[in-house]
């Protein structure tokens, strides 16, 4: 029994006691990561987890610590002897690695864990994969729990715009990767049909998520974005994008780049938000000159043709409209009594 004290009378000794639930959520991190998963990461946070829950002392010396790790090791031969995993040995994927940094405030693993890993992962040590029998497993179970489990490999055949759509909202970074990569290869290794397809979409926010999709599951993202600079439709998109990274400042763009940056926010905020939030956002960012810059936006050269006439009707006229000031023809004021020279005679008493 994994788990069991050598003297039998320990039978469920303290890490056992929660590795029902951990093996479930380890075999639910294979299935999400690219092959060959490094079993000392995945001990660090099965460690993490029994430290939580049963309140343990840290330290790789320690006892129970060990006993964890061996039981991990244990489990996973277990499941490669009934054929759901397949062991290795071998140097990990530089992935693994790529999240380590001391200044990710975003990784859950305490600092000493990243150190330990960051040693450890450069050497060669146990990798884990799921073999099909293990992958049909793990996703049956986990679409029983109500989850998403995409399977790899079944979008190959999938529409440009659908594999997008699809990658954006339910597949991990690492899964959309390895199944973008898969399209690709079915496709001749072809950007532009993805490409093609965000041009297609009439909707600004989804085009964005899109291409940030397309961007992030290739190894080439930042210099795509960057080629896409000078797009004529997808120029403005890209330019957000790089901008939102950090990649490029105010003083990188020019001055139509940065028309078509501010255009660009301008569409997205009256897609999520309506027309109404957008009069607020730009009466609190320019005041008075709120109708000046939306004529400017007007005349932008913005690609988005269905966007820009909404933005036109619904934001520019009215602006533009609230501008003019009311102006009275000459003669008296309405509600205005008497001569205009205010001199006539007195009303006798």
């Amino acid at each position: 029994m994994i788990g069991a004290s050598a003297s039998g009378w320990d039978v469920r000794p303290p890490p056992a006691r929660v590795f029902d639930e951990v093996m479930a959520d380890v075999l639910n991190s294979v299935y999400g990561l690219s092959d060959g998963v490094p079993v000392a990461r995945l001990q660090e946070t099965v460690w993490l987890a029994c430290r939580e829950y049963l309140m343990l002392d840290d330290g790789p010396q320690n006892p129970q610590r060990r006993k964890v790790d061996d039981d991990l090791v244990a489990a996973l031969e277990t499941l490669a002897e009934l054929g759901a995993v397949e062991l290795s040995h071998g140097v990990a994927d530089a992935f693994y690695l790529s999240d380590l940094g001391d200044d990710d405030e975003e990784q859950p693993l305490p600092p000493e864990a990243r150190a330990r890993l960051r040693a450890v992962l450069t050497e060669p040590g146990l990798l884990v994969s799921l073999t099909p029998l293990g992958l049909r497993g793990v996703r049956e179970r986990m679409l029983a729990e109500g989850r998403d489990a995409p399977l790899v490999g079944e979008l190959a055949e999938a529409a440009p715009g659908e594999l997008l759509g699809v990658l954006a909202e339910h597949y991990p970074p690492e899964e959309a990767a390895t199944e973008l990569a898969g399209w690709l290869a079915a496709h001749g290794g072809d950007v532009e049909p993805l490409l093609d397809a965000i041009r297609a979409c009439p909707f600004r926010t989804r085009a964005s998520v899109m291409l940030s999709t397309l961007v992030e599951a290739r190894p080439d993202g930042r210099s795509l974005l960057a080629r896409l600079r000078g797009d004529r439709v997808l120029g403005p998109i890209a330019v957000t994008l790089l901008h939102d990274v950090g990649a490029v400042g105010p003083d990188d763009l020019s001055s139509s780049e940065q028309l078509l940056l501010m255009t660009e926010g301008l569409l997205n905020l009256l897609e999520l938000a309506g027309p109404e939030e957008v009069v607020t956002q730009l009466g609190q960012m320019a005041g008075r000159e709120a109708p000046q810059i939306i004529e400017a936006v007007a005349q932008s050269g913005h690609p988005a043709m269905i966007g820009m006439d909404e933005l036109r009707r619904l934001v520019a006229e009215p602006l533009r409209a609230r501008s003019h000031t009311l102006r009275f023809v000459e003669g008296p004021r309405p509600g205005a009594r008497g001569r205009r020279s205010g001199h006539g005679k007195k009303r006798r008493r």
